[in-house]
């Protein structure tokens, strides 16, 4: 409720207030909430105004039990630099890998934590304050590979196994400009062939594009694509493959999200079979020859 009162006398300009609706109960301060489920949104005390100082709080997240990863989204995202933080963890423990984000980033990249257990902490100082974060994070079944934070330029990411997933720096937010990356995939052994499929595509046309090479040799051929539409999947034989994203200087876009899944080795019993059973209908045909020679 907001109460106001005038007397009799002099009248003057007044107020402008502004209000916005925020969380109806705060997390202790140096405490632990714990969540579970598949997906849950976390958000800094008084959430969109401003959060305390010398505030400390642990989010400790357990999704199900056939969970791959955990992705967190930051809808909103303003600390006060360097010195007021979060940090997400991929456990439950703090000694576990886990990225540091603070300030007023323009742009603020998904996080990726492997495994059923993640963790987010919030720690504040005695100085400024700002309106703090809000998060969504979502659980995922199965693998991926998503990178936490973006890969350096003119670098390359090393993944393995039987699948996983691929993104643009920044992905949904635009990439960025001038920017190189290559992505090594090694599949399994006797892997037949890698199937590579996006769920979006958009890229400046001709000037901003994504490459799939058939090995970890560049100079082999590749399927080069750009623009906005989304391209058909792509095979490549064998199980090495390489992606690779190039961006000029200029126009800069979401980018694109795709998938990559390895067709599992075929299975060999069927023709040993097939080869016991022949080697078992010769013997019995030499074995009714030398009968009926007899």
């Amino acid at each position: 409720m907001v109460f106001f009162y005038t007397d009799s006398n002099r009248a003057y300009r007044g107020f402008l207030l502004n209000w916005a609706a925020s969380n109806t109960t705060v997390a202790v301060n140096a405490g632990t909430t714990n969540y579970t489920g598949s997906s849950g949104t976390i958000t800094s005390p008084y959430y969109p105004l401003t959060y305390p100082n010398n505030y400390r709080h642990t989010w400790q997240i357990t999704a199900p039990s056939d969970t791959g990863y955990i992705l967190f989204t930051f809808s909103s995202f303003r600390t006060e630099q360097c010195e007021d933080y979060i940090r997400v963890y991929g456990s439950h423990s703090t000694s576990s890998t886990n990225t540091r984000k603070c300030g007023t980033p323009s742009v603020i990249s998904p996080i990726t934590t492997s495994g059923r257990y993640a963790m987010v902490y919030f720690y504040t100082d005695g100085n400024t304050v700002d309106s703090g974060f809000r998060i969504q994070w979502t659980a995922y079944v199965g693998t991926t590979s998503i990178v936490t934070t973006v890969p350096p330029s003119s670098g390359t990411t090393y993944l393995s196994g039987s699948s996983g997933a691929i993104t643009s720096p920044n992905y949904p937010s635009n990439y960025i400009n001038n920017y190189r990356h290559t992505w090594e995939i090694t599949a399994p052994p006797n892997t037949p062939n890698i199937t590579f499929a996006f769920s979006y595509f958009d890229t400046e046309t001709c000037g901003d594009y994504v490459q799939i090479f058939k090995s970890h040799s560049t100079p082999t051929s590749a399927i080069r694509q750009c623009g906005s539409a989304i391209p058909s999947p792509i095979t490549t034989q064998g199980r090495l493959a390489t992606v690779y994203f190039k961006t000029d200087s200029s126009k800069a876009r979401k980018g694109f999200r795709l998938t990559w899944t390895s067709v599992p080795p075929a299975s060999t019993s069927g023709s040993r079979d097939v080869k016991t059973t022949n080697a078992l209908l010769f013997s019995l045909m030499l074995i009714g020859f030398k009968f009926i020679m007899k």
